[in-house]
């Protein structure tokens, strides 16, 4: 017997230190905890359940049941707002589980609990408390996170594309569609990369060639390199700029930036330093050359006084000072061209001085040109060198009878003009601001786009060895800029050219202009369908915005045969805004042959950086039709358009 209880208090003993050291557990745990024997009355508890629960020591003594913690829990109010008695007997009845159960609660004090429950041998409930609150918070700030950076990927000007390691797409934006021209219908989360390479290389990205093998080669560039960075020219014009970084984890991160502004900058930033360096070269060559003329002319008079009656040496002398005449003459177009030829500007009204011109361009050009003037009435006066414009008037006709050996018409035209903002801006060298515009134009052979862009450079010509210096235009590309003008220039090959000269006007003109300027507020709007058919992006995308600026539904093309096609599914179409003269097989007036033929009512505005008259004469417009005449403000293309769509 004695050997019994010595068991028996032995067994009592562990019994008791087992459970004193699971009653510590459980108050030590950062859970709450509450333990109710089978008729529901409390058995034990730790600190943080009473915590958690907002719970005072008084409610929660030994035996107290679980139908009064409910009670005082609903007169505080955590169940909200009802029949006491009825909240109490409906939570009451819930806690009688025969199932562990796990729920969510948000408790009054704001934490956040996961309330999990345990039915136990013998009746009885283990229920448990965990604050979760800084885990929701967490998540909610995630959320937020997640939807912030949601939102900033699509509101950014570049595209972005990322690739999972299996080369699937997880996430994009907006942009990298509209930058990649991607049908957002056929690219998703989840699409292949190879299926944007495959669909780039059908339609031409990555130039000719068979498409599968285009793809696989540029897809095998992507796989091979951790990250790098190139630049793609679409067919359009645009210039993306493309960044791809390997991330941990093996996801392609890929960025598209439309680079074609810069890129054109660039080339004008490039031009304008190379005509500056030149410029500068040419003016040191010619003030040096211009010294030892001095020398060279002088003496050579000396020497004519001294020599006598001697008719060969007369004539040899003759020779020698006419070709240093010569020698003075093109230094002096030299010095023009650099801007270092010494100006005497006077308040000019071109409209008197052209006609006077006119004598003596009848004589240089012959009977197998003929010449016309247009003269815009209300002419602004400009302050400008006449005798120098005399001789870029000369220059001028000259090059165009150059470009017309079988003969021709030549037009030479003036017209007040403002060049806008959007103008300028496009073109580092120009202020805005109102100008006096010299045009002449010519029915000759034309000029390439290459051919173009060296026209003003000094000692660049397409004539034969020794039919020219090559300095008549840069000539008067100087003498313009040194005026604090602007030149420009439009021609393509067997379609004529036009240069059109803007001087500065006079104070004068500058009051008249901003006594009548049409303030943006008042531009007419209107709610018509406009499609709008223009080559040059630039000019295309300032036109689309301003009239959609002004309430039009605007649609767009590159060229004719893209106008024809986007017509198949765009709705009638009010007005047809087109360039006359477009890469595409097409020209503007062919373009509106065709559409008028589709809708015999809609209207036409032509644009061209020739003039109304040239266009006239080269035979590619007809008298009565309208033309719109670039450069062209903002104000003035509002006003036109409502003033044909009124009509």
């Amino acid at each position: 017997g004695l050997c019994r209880w010595s068991t028996a208090l032995r067994l009592n003993k562990e019994i008791a230190e087992k459970s004193g050291l699971l009653e510590t557990t459980i108050d030590t745990m950062a859970q709450g905890i509450a333990v109710f024997d089978g008729d529901t009355r409390l058995m034990h508890y730790n600190e943080h359940y009473a915590k958690l629960l907002g719970l005072p020591m008084d409610i929660l003594q030994p035996g107290v049941s679980m139908e009064e913690i409910i009670r005082y829990r609903v007169e505080r109010g955590d169940y909200g707002d009802g029949d006491v008695k009825a909240l109490v007997k409906d939570r009451f009845e819930r806690s009688k589980i025969s199932a562990e159960r796990f729920s969510e609660r948000s408790l009054p004090n704001g934490v956040i609990t996961v309330h999990h429950r345990k039915p136990m041998p013998g009746g009885g409930l283990d229920t448990t408390y965990t604050d979760i609150t800084a885990r929701k918070r967490a998540e909610e700030e995630a959320v937020e996170k997640s939807h912030l950076l949601e939102v900033t990927l699509e509101n950014m000007d570049q595209g972005i594309s990322v690739f999972a390691e299996d080369n699937t797409l997880i996430a994009f934006n907006q942009r990298f569609l509209e930058l990649q021209e991607l049908p957002s219908d056929s690219f998703y989360i989840g699409a292949r990369l190879e299926d944007i390479i495959r669909f780039n290389a059908l339609r031409g990205e990555y130039g000719p060639g068979d498409p599968d093998v285009l793809a696989a080669e540029r897809l095998a560039k992507i796989k091979g390199r951790e990250s790098h960075r190139l630049e793609r020219t679409r067919p359009d014009g645009t210039v993306l700029e493309i960044r791809r970084n390997r991330i941990p984890g093996g996801s392609l991160v890929s960025t598209y930036t439309d680079i074609t502004d810069r890129k054109q900058a660039e080339q004008h930033l490039r031009q304008a330093q190379k005509m500056e360096a030149v410029g500068q070269l040419t003016g040191g060559v010619a003030h040096d050359f211009n010294n030892l003329l001095t020398a060279v002319i002088g003496n050579l008079q000396l020497l004519e006084r001294d020599i006598g009656d001697d008719p060969k040496t007369k004539r040899r002398l003759e020779i020698a000072l006419r070709a240093s005449f010569r020698g003075a003459d093109l230094t002096k177009r030299l010095l023009a061209f650099s801007r270092k030829e010494a100006l005497t500007p006077e308040l000019t009204d071109l409209n008197e001085l052209i006609p006077n011109t006119i004598q003596l361009l009848e004589r240089t050009l012959g009977e197998d040109v003929e010449i016309e003037t247009v003269l815009a009435s209300g002419l602004w006066p400009a302050m400008i060198d006449r005798s120098l414009l005399e001789n870029a008037l000369l220059n001028l006709a000259v090059n165009a009878r150059d470009a017309m050996p079988e003969g021709g018409r030549l037009t030479i035209e003036t017209a007040n003009i403002r060049l806008d903002e959007d103008y300028a801006d496009s073109r580092d060298e120009v202020t805005a601001g109102p100008y006096v515009m010299l045009a002449v134009s010519d029915t000759g052979t034309g000029m390439s786009a290459e051919v173009m862009e060296h026209v003003f450079e000094p000692f660049f010509t397409t004539k034969e060895v020794g039919k020219g210096t090559g300095l008549g235009l840069s000539m008067v590309f100087g003498f313009v800029k040194q005026s604090g003008g602007h030149a420009a220039i439009y021609s393509e090959g067997g379609k004529g050219t036009t240069v059109k000269l803007y001087f500065p006007t006079s104070e004068i003109a500058d009051r008249r202009l901003k006594d009548t300027h049409t303030t943006p507020s008042t531009l007419p709007v209107g709610d018509e369908t406009i499609l709008v058919v223009e080559d040059d992006p630039d000019v295309r995308a300032f036109v689309v915005d301003g009239l959609e600026a002004l309430g039009y539904t605007v649609l767009q093309a590159e060229d004719g045969p893209a106008a024809l096609r986007l017509l198949d599914d765009a709705p009638p179409i009010d007005l047809l805004l087109t360039d006359m003269v477009m890469p595409g097989g097409m020209s503007g007036r062919e373009v509106a042959d065709e559409i008028q033929k589709r809708y015999p009512r809609v209207k036409v505005l032509f644009t061209s950086g020739y003039t109304q008259n040239a266009m006239i004469h080269h035979g590619r417009l007809d008298e009565g039709v309208e033309l719109l005449g670039k450069p062209y403000t903002r104000e003035t293309l509002a006003q036109t358009v409502r003033e044909i769509l009124d009509r």
